[in-house]
């Protein structure tokens, strides 16, 4: 039975990157008990199956780089994961320049900011795109500088 389940787990792990408590999760649907969901964790530890540092790289790059998350929203998915904010914080500054992260930001800010053209009162605009950009994760200073550099072009 543990070896069914075991077998489930590697080729849940070898699908994409998991993390460690995603693993669990499915450890226990799949109707492991929660002594031997970390058995088996370790276990894909082991065998390279598992890697939660793997995972947040590959994780926080894919949100960063294809979703266009900021920190905010990455971190807060990842805490549901269990994953501390000193982890993520490591990861973050190894993969994700400053200047990729303006970057980032000054991009979507623009893009959302052209596509309310027809909006005439600047507050309105402005509030819409600060909005658009928090709700994406980015840290509200860096959103009102981006949106004071957009507003004056």
């Amino acid at each position: 039975m543990f070896e069914n389940i075991l077998k489930k787990l590697e080729n849940y792990c070898a699908y994409r990157d998991r993390s460690e408590q995603e693993v669990y999760t499915k450890a226990l649907e799949y109707g492991c008990l929660p002594p031997n969901a970390q058995k088996a964790i370790e276990i894909l530890k082991e065998n390279g199956f598992l890697n939660q540092e793997r995972y947040l790289r590959s994780f926080i790059v894919g949100k960063f780089k294809n979703n266009g998350w900021g920190k905010n929203k990455i971190k807060q998915y990842l805490r549901r994961q269990k994953i501390k904010d000193s982890e993520i914080e490591i990861i973050f500054q190894d993969e994700i320049s400053a200047t990729e992260y303006k970057k980032m930001i000054d991009k979507l800010c623009k893009n959302k900011w052209e596509s309310l053209k027809r909006e005439e009162d600047l507050l309105k605009k402005k509030q819409k795109t600060a909005r658009f950009l928090i709700s994406r994760g980015f840290e509200p200073n860096l959103v009102f500088q981006s949106i004071s550099t957009q507003s004056k072009d």
